[in-house]
């Protein structure tokens, strides 16, 4: 709006966006875009300075509206730029908890690795065992067969012993019989002839 005078003193102020044109011939006309005229008081070079006065109003006004627009809208590209720093955050977290879980399992698995590999010591030392006890059992087995082995031997020469003395008994009762065989023999011949032994010595005394 510009503030204009009319001839008569009165002031009144007029929609600047409705002059049409302005002339001064010789008072100053402003024609309207309605095709109403109305004389002012005013030169021509007053209204339009007045008409430039507003629209430069108007424009200052734009600007600073623009610019608490635009500082509006930096605020919330701001605003969007820390929600977006807090989702990354948020995900390097979720991301770093799911390190630390797949850690765990890792070492979860390194823990039950290393039982598997006690058990399996554990396996192998018992098989060890097991095999040392076998040893002992045919260690034992052979000590006893070594027992029995002389045992036996021992039976052996026992039967050997037996064996010599019955050889050297047949040998003394061959020998007692060729001794006694003279005197056998004397005593047969003596009784085929009638005489006893004992007669024998009493006529032989």
């Amino acid at each position: 709006m510009i503030r204009i005078t009319r001839f008569n003193g009165s002031h009144f102020y007029l929609n600047a966006e409705l002059i049409q044109t302005v002339e001064g011939a010789p008072d100053t006309v402003i024609t309207l875009t309605n095709n109403v005229k109305i004389v002012v008081k005013e030169s021509p070079e007053q209204v339009v300075e007045s008409i430039l006065h507003y629209r430069q109003k108007i424009h200052d006004a734009w600007l600073v509206a623009s610019g608490s627009a635009s500082t509006g809208s930096e605020r919330l590209d701001s605003a969007s730029t820390s929600s977006a720093r807090l989702d990354d955050a948020s995900t390097s977290s979720a991301r770093l908890d799911n390190a630390s879980t797949s850690s765990a399992r890792l070492d979860s698995a390194s823990t039950s690795s290393a039982r598997l590999d006690n058990a399996s010591t554990s396996s192998a030392r018992l098989d060890n065992a097991s095999t040392g006890s076998a040893r002992l059992d045919s260690a034992s087995t052979s000590s006893a067969r070594l027992d029995s082995a002389s045992t036996s031997s021992a039976r052996l020469d026992n039967a050997s012993t037996g064996s010599e003395r019955l050889d050297s008994a047949s040998a003394g009762s061959e020998r007692l019989v060729e001794r006694t065989m003279p005197a056998v023999q004397t005593t047969a011949a003596q009784t085929s002839a009638g005489q006893t032994p004992a007669v024998q010595r009493r006529s032989g005394a």
